[in-house]
């Protein structure tokens, strides 16, 4: 139904910039959403998406989404293995203490580098880099400092926990 006909069929009675319901029938007015209305999706979207439940999902699917890209592109270019794993399966395996300092990792910080605290944050670390022919399976990950990962970059330690 184009904008003349709704506004000619329900008038311009919107709770302008109450919800995204309101966004949704501003937007098809023939001059558009107003910003009441535009400010208020966003607000809804942005409280959507601080919700616990749904930041695991976005995650989940976000990791999930960028592991299979990944691993498609590195096995095209490479014989590596690759495996699907999640962080809690990695967690789970091989506990929360960083694998390269062995001091406890901050499972509640935040992951962004930059933001407070993310040194000390969760980092999967691949033991062998899977730029030196690592595979990227479950037996190849370990939890780590973001701050120790990123020192280690692609070299290969001798691991201070059992590798097998």
């Amino acid at each position: 139904m184009s904008s003349p006909e709704w506004i000619a069929q329900h008038g311009d009675n919107i709770n302008h910039g109450k919800n995204r319901e309101a966004y949704k029938k501003c937007k098809l007015l023939s001059y558009g959403p107003c910003q009441e209305c535009i400010d208020a999706a966003k607000a809804e979207g942005k409280e959507y998406r601080s919700r616990k439940e749904v930041k695991d999902r976005l995650y989940t699917y976000n990791r999930t989404n960028r592991a299979k890209t990944n691993k498609s592109r590195f096995a095209r270019s490479s014989s590596n293995e690759s495996n699907y794993f999640s962080v809690k399966t990695v967690i789970d395996t091989y506990g929360s203490d960083c694998h390269l300092c062995d001091k406890p990792i901050d499972l509640e910080a935040s992951r962004k580098v930059g933001s407070d605290g993310w040194e000390l944050s969760l980092h999967i670390d691949h033991v062998t880099p899977l730029s030196k022919g690592g595979d990227d399976t479950l037996q190849n990950v370990r939890p780590s400092h973001a701050q120790c990962n990123l020192n280690k970059s692609a070299k290969i330690l001798g691991n201070r926990k059992d590798v097998s």
